[in-house]
């Protein structure tokens, strides 16, 4: 009986410490995705992604306060220099966003963030005017057949990097913060997207992994913290 009751002990500790460091994680996010949905032709790829991320989005291992994102992205498959102006036109239900878009000088894509998470469950479509052209897209949800979503990441990066995450925990203060992303090969225009888990420390150092939401598998890892 004394051998029982110190076992369930030791578990009670040792699921507090992951529970506490998975509280110090939720609480120095400095980006999570909610989700995504999208939509495809032979001329450009579009996704909207939702999500909430740091007002001064700087990676320097500190978070601040979070707001809500929702970034419309087009990929042109031909991209054309020549391009004068693109426009959206985002419907969700009966709401209407509208703008112009504006050129990512990283990647070639062009982006919009109409600061607000959306409801995934509406009818989602949008129009894209590209000099006077328009483009019409129904979006829709790509996790269909995915067997983890962002939450699950956080459990995930305590059960795997959990001596990592400890040692980055000073005076009951965690020392970092945390970036869990969604990202896809925009240059490729592939359909496959991956998970982005980043931990960064406040003396430069971090540790990274990409997922992949269909098997959970981790596909790569880097560590810079010498952990």
């Amino acid at each position: 009986m004394k051998f029982i009751f110190f076992v369930m002990i030791i578990c009670s500790l040792l699921g507090g410490c992951s529970l506490g460091l998975e509280n110090k994680i939720y609480n120095n996010l400095s980006e999570i995705v909610d989700f995504v949905v999208c939509g495809d032709s032979d001329a450009m790829s579009v996704s909207f992604m939702c999500g909430r991320r740091e007002v001064e989005y700087k990676i320097n291992g500190y978070s601040t306060e979070l707001i809500p994102y929702g970034v419309l992205c087009v990929s042109l498959k031909n991209d054309d220099e020549n391009i004068g102006n693109v426009g959206y036109v985002l419907f969700v239900g009966t709401i209407k966003y509208q703008g112009d878009m504006q050129k990512n000088p990283y990647d070639g894509t062009w982006v919009a963030d109409i600061k607000t998470i959306i409801d995934k469950n509406e009818n989602i479509s949008v129009d894209i005017v590209i000099n006077e052209t328009k483009s019409s897209f129904k979006l829709k949800s790509v996790d269909e057949d995915w067997n983890v979503a962002s939450n699950d990441l956080v459990e995930m990066l305590v059960d795997r990097y959990k001596e990592q995450l400890k040692s980055m925990v000073i005076d009951s203060v965690f020392k970092g913060e945390v970036y869990i992303k969604l990202i896809t090969d925009t240059e490729g225009y592939s359909s496959q997207y991956y998970y982005y888990v980043a931990v960064v420390d406040r003396k430069g150092g971090s540790f990274n992994f990409l997922v992949s939401p269909k098997t959970k598998e981790i596909l790569a890892s880097n560590n810079t913290m010498g952990n």
